[in-house]
């Protein structure tokens, strides 16, 4: 969603180093004058955890993420490799079916929403 903002962008840095933007003021459709362009993205949320943090290389297990903040349907990456089935069951909990992998391999899952902010859990799960 594009916005044209009329006063101050505010930026806040997310502890989880994923940058928020709040703004203040009154919101137009045109540009004019000093106002700023700002493509707005949703935060995916915060991952926690993540059980299990084992599956076949194969793929097709059934995995939770726990977190905070979750909304929407954000991807979720097994290293490069979208996960299937992603259901966001409440702001605490997505549960999605893991892509096939290599063996031995200790991947990052991530949370992606759109060409916006990510969240990663570094080695989160690795495919036996």
């Amino acid at each position: 969603m594009r916005r044209t903002l009329s006063r101050a962008l505010l930026l806040t840095a997310v502890f989880a180093g994923v940058v928020g933007l709040a703004a203040c003021g009154k919101s137009s459709n045109t540009n004019t004058g000093n106002h700023a362009n700002v493509n707005l993205q949703p935060n995916p949320g915060l991952i926690l955890g993540i059980s299990p943090k084992v599956g076949p290389a194969a793929g097709g297990t059934e995995v939770t993420i726990t977190g905070n903040n979750f909304i929407g349907t954000p991807q979720v990456l097994f290293g490069t490799a979208a996960g299937t089935n992603v259901k966001v069951v409440n702001d605490k909990k997505i549960t999605v079916t893991s892509p096939a992998g290599t063996k031995g391999a200790k991947v990052n899952v991530v949370l992606k929403s759109g060409d916006g902010p990510t969240s990663t859990l570094q080695g989160g799960f690795t495919y036996q």
